[in-house]
C-alpha cells in the first residue's frame, strides 16, 4: 500500500489514479480497515472522479 499511497502523493492522475485509489481501498478493506476505505473513496468521488463508481 505505500506505493499507492506515493503514487497519489506524487499527484497521479486520471485512470490511473482512479485504479490506484479502488485497489488501495480494497486493500484497506482487506486489512480489516473499512471506514479508512469508504474515506478514501468518498475524498475521490468529492475530488471530481465520477468515474470512480461506474464500471465499463
Amino acid at each position: 500500500m505505500p506505493l499507492y499511497r506515493q503514487a497519489l502523493d506524487l499527484g497521479l492522475e486520471g485512470e490511473g489514479r482512479r485504479r490506484a485509489v479502488i485497489q488501495m481501498s480494497s486493500s484497506l478493506r482487506n486489512l480489516d480497515q473499512p471506514q479508512e476505505s469508504v474515506a478514501l473513496l468518498t475524498a475521490e468521488q468529492e475530488a471530481g472522479s465520477q468515474t470512480i463508481w461506474t464500471t465499463r
